[in-house]
């Protein structure tokens, strides 16, 4: 199980904040833009105001578009990657509660990442 995986069940831990700072890093190095991350940040508060296992599904499509519409962006690709199996695993868990408090563990690792991209954003040289 990595790292990211255990933050779905056990919550964020130094080790994962580090990872997820280093992986923003890449991402704003790359050119990934503040908007990209934000729009499918933006899906994945709305889906967190109503939470619904379908919408949850919904986003793995959405996020796969925003790669296709990156005309093969290797940065954008990478999100992907990093983010598509942890949503493949938030809400597998039969207990709805449980469901839930994956989801929300797995926005805390999208809200990460965008906080320490913009970070990356403004301390460019």
């Amino acid at each position: 199980m990595s790292q990211l995986e255990k933050v779905l069940s056990e919550g964020m831990s130094d080790e994962a904040i580090n990872e997820l700072d280093a992986f923003a890093k890449k991402l704003n190095e790359g050119g990934l833009t503040t908007t990209q991350l934000r729009k499918f940040f933006g899906a994945l508060k709305r889906v967190e105001a109503n939470f619904d296992p379908t919408l949850l599904a919904m986003l793995r499509p959405q996020l796969a578009y925003a790669v296709g519409r990156s005309k093969g962006n290797v940065v954008m690709k990478s999100f992907y990657e990093k983010i598509d199996p942890l949503l493949r695993k938030v809400g597998t868990e039969k207990d709805f509660d449980k469901a839930k408090k994956q989801f929300l563990n797995f926005v805390k690792v999208v809200e990460t990442i965008v906080a320490y991209h913009k970070y990356h954003e403004s301390v460019k040289p």
